[in-house]
């Protein structure tokens, strides 16, 4: 949505501009997207609310011509402003076609406070984590840790000195060993926000319950 360029001071925005882009894209190959599936929509940082509606039409338009299954966002909860904006948009965005969609938090997690204030704030449309009791889902993946350090890896510019100790690179930023440490981790907290992600859920544990069930059954008859 943005370049992340109002996050120094001004007369540095259009050179940090120029390095957001760079790390993106170089994080988007780690991942194995290319170029041609990333579109920026170079609204100015640190105003995503008051581009909500604009927001809202681009990613309608793109899930008009990808058909996605699984939408994923920005928590509309989310104590940075921007995030949250982008996770608000997305819901209005999606309220026809209703792939399923999930919210992941960035902040929240290093500010719990800020974001129970957030939840309290939220009006207009469920804000995630507001609906009682609050809707979890955990993904876990233990060959998929090395990837996401990779990945954050090619955020030199954000990531802190401390970084090192959680075996990221000592970057020049300000995203300390204590963030990181929430996304380092072999698992990733997401919100289910609609029905349809409610239901892809339930379909996909009925098919795990499933197959543990086969294997259960083919344990036995081997031991007879």
């Amino acid at each position: 949505m943005t370049e992340g360029e109002a996050s120094r001071s001004y007369s540095y925005r259009h050179q940090l501009a120029d390095i957001r882009r760079a790390e993106a894209s170089s994080a988007a190959d780690t991942l194995g997207i290319g170029a041609e599936n990333v579109h920026w929509l170079n609204l100015p940082d640190g105003d995503l609310s008051s581009h909500e509606a604009e927001m809202t039409s681009v990613l309608q338009g793109l899930v008009e011509v990808w058909e996605p299954n699984v939408v994923l966002t920005n928590a509309s909860s989310d104590p940075h402003p921007d995030h949250a904006a982008v996770g608000r948009a997305t819901r209005r965005a999606l309220s026809v076609t209703r792939p399923a969609l999930f919210e992941y938090m960035i902040w929240g997690w290093y500010q719990p406070w800020s974001w129970l204030r957030s939840l309290a704030a939220a009006h207009d449309i469920p804000a995630s984590g507001a609906e009682l009791p609050f809707s979890t889902v955990q993904i876990r993946s233990l060959s998929g840790l090395e990837c996401k350090r990779r990945t954050l890896s090619c955020y030199l510019r954000q990531l802190a000195p401390t970084a090192v100790k959680m075996d990221l690179p000592a970057g020049t930023g300000m995203l300390s060993h204590r963030f990181l440490a929430h996304f380092v981790k072999t698992c990733e907290v997401i919100f289910p926000v609609n029905a349809a992600a409610r239901e892809l859920i339930k379909s996909s544990l009925d098919a795990e319950g499933s197959e543990n069930s086969d294997a259960r059954s083919a344990a036995e008859e081997s031991t007879g």
